[in-house]
């Protein structure tokens, strides 16, 4: 076997490998989710409310979530259902809407996040330091190269 042929296939390796955390990780955090009755957009939608730490109008929201309008409004819909956020009109524009997390929302976000922590010190528990230190920056290494391709449109 060549040299390029051992790179190949290792690079084939890790290929699989990657596609099988981010595999379990998806299936992770959607049962974690549906715990709180989430699905991942609404999650995400709280998630960015609470980083914001301010109401979001809906037009903000939609943009930092990357939804349209009329995705963003079924999400809040059940999030108001849920009891983890409200709707508040605009004080000088009352056609303005801005979505505001609740304490509730905000207790769901805490745990979540806690629970994620806690996972991801289960998973590397049995990583050194040395070894964290070279995956953070084999793994920052990856994201800077994923980061400056531009994206890819049409068929899969």
């Amino acid at each position: 076997m060549s040299e390029q042929d051992v790179r190949n296939a290792t690079i084939a390796r890790i290929a699989r490998a990657v596609g099988q955390l981010i595999w379990l990780g998806r299936k992770r955090i959607a049962q974690q989710f549906a715990a709180y009755g989430l699905t991942l957009p609404q999650y995400f939608t709280l998630f960015f409310l609470w980083n914001h730490g301010q109401p979001c109008s809906m037009n903000t929201l939609a943009e930092l979530t990357g939804q349209d309008a009329a995705t963003l409004t079924g999400i809040v819909d059940r999030l108001v259902k849920l009891g983890y956020v409200k709707r508040e009109r605009g004080r000088d524009d009352r056609r303005k809407v801005y979505v505001v997390l609740q304490q509730a929302g905000q207790r769901v976000i805490e745990q979540i996040q806690d629970g994620r922590h806690e996972n991801w010190h289960k998973s590397l528990a049995a990583l050194g330091q040395q070894d964290l230190n070279d995956m953070l920056r084999m793994l920052e290494t990856i994201v800077s190269a994923w980061s400056s391709y531009p994206e890819e449109r049409g068929e899969p």
